[in-house]
């Protein structure tokens, strides 16, 4: 893997792992709980539950890819793995919000736009890495 590829490799790491931190507080910037009523406590809870471990998810998976990717003694085989599995959740996310796009206020209309942009570029950043790895795998 020559230095370019480890860089995109290692930047699209970072980038997931902000990712993974910012989605910590959606809930808090989007005021989900008072858009929750009272009497739906449980759906509330189970909304935040699944937010967290999707951020917690991604940021534990953003934290090992990291590891390895910033660790001079490369295993291939994790490597490719870690980094096929971040590529995956890009291109999901990249497909879901243009298919389903997030329903905005006006205001905020930017951010329909900016998220899928950003899914669409990690995608492309970590693809670049992923097929080296995935070349090295066989040799």
């Amino acid at each position: 893997m020559n230095k370019k590829e480890l860089y995109l490799l290692r930047f699209g790491a970072l980038q997931t792992m902000g990712m993974a931190v910012y989605h910590f507080f959606l809930p808090i910037q989007f005021g989900w709980s008072k858009h929750i009523p009272e009497s739906a406590a449980t759906i509330s809870w189970a909304l935040l539950m699944l937010n967290n471990s999707f951020s917690f998810n991604l940021f534990i998976l953003s934290g090992f890819l990291m590891y390895f990717a910033f660790n001079r003694q490369r295993n291939t085989q994790t490597l490719l793995v870690l980094t096929a599995a971040v590529l995956a959740f890009w291109i999901f996310s990249a497909v879901y919000q243009i298919a389903v796009p997030m329903p905005l206020p006006e205001r905020l209309e930017w951010i329909g736009m900016l998220l899928p942009a950003v899914a669409v570029l990690n995608a492309a950043i970590l693809a670049v890495p992923t097929r080296v790895l995935w070349k090295l795998r066989k040799t």
